[in-house]
């Protein structure tokens, strides 16, 4: 109960299948697989459940805040945005949001 698998693929393409596969099985069991995108070396963070090593420097998904410009509370966005689900009801409006402010915008669905 206390092991760990490691799973280590080389960040391509052709890993993708894999990486979903490995992200599910964390999802049903945390703690007990590791997911390691690597260029070479492998390197494993303790209490970190996926790392992307690339010349021997780990890096960790994170999510951070954005900071918007002049302190406000809306980010300045600029060029394309990708909305999925730009045809449903939420997204349309979300489309809507974000072409009102200037931005070039995707809207794809199923």
């Amino acid at each position: 109960a206390d092991e760990r698998l490691v799973v280590v693929i080389g960040g391509g393409l052709e890993d993708a299948p894999v990486r979903g596969l490995v992200r599910s099985a964390q999802s049903e069991h945390p703690g007990r697989f590791v997911l390691v995108d690597t260029d070479g070396e492998v390197l494993v963070v303790e209490g970190e459940p996926e790392v992307v090593v690339r010349g021997g420097e780990v890096r960790v998904p994170r999510l951070v805040p954005v900071a918007a410009a002049g302190g406000g509370g809306v980010p300045v966005l600029e060029g394309t945005v990708l909305v999925t689900g730009g045809g449903g009801a939420l997204g349309s409006v979300v489309c809507e949001w974000l072409v009102g402010r200037g931005v070039n915008v995707v809207a794809v669905g199923r």
